[in-house]
């Protein structure tokens, strides 16, 4: 599958899997407004630095610069590869 035909496929599952949401699986989301919140699952903290924007499907932290989309979080959580993260979301 060459790139150009894989991004809409990449697309449709950042679509259909909010971000906070598959975030919230492995830790506490705080939600006010628009605006998500969480403690980072990458270092300890006592304050969330964490923000997930759902409408971009990014989240960054502010204290160790962690940063990514779906496929990135899984990635570094799960300890898989770029493919294997697609194919866990896929499934």
């Amino acid at each position: 599958m060459a790139n150009h035909e894989l991004t809409p496929f990449l697309d449709d599952i950042r679509n259909r899997l909010k971000l906070s949401d598959l975030i919230g699986h492995t830790t506490k989301v705080f939600r006010k407004g628009k605006t998500v919140k969480a403690l980072c699952p990458f270092h300890n903290e006592k304050t969330p630095s964490f923000g997930i924007d759902d409408v971009r499907g990014v989240y960054h932290c502010f204290g160790c610069d962690a940063g990514g989309d779906h496929f990135k979080f899984i990635q570094e959580t799960q300890n898989l590869n770029f493919i294997e993260s697609v194919q866990l979301l896929a499934d």
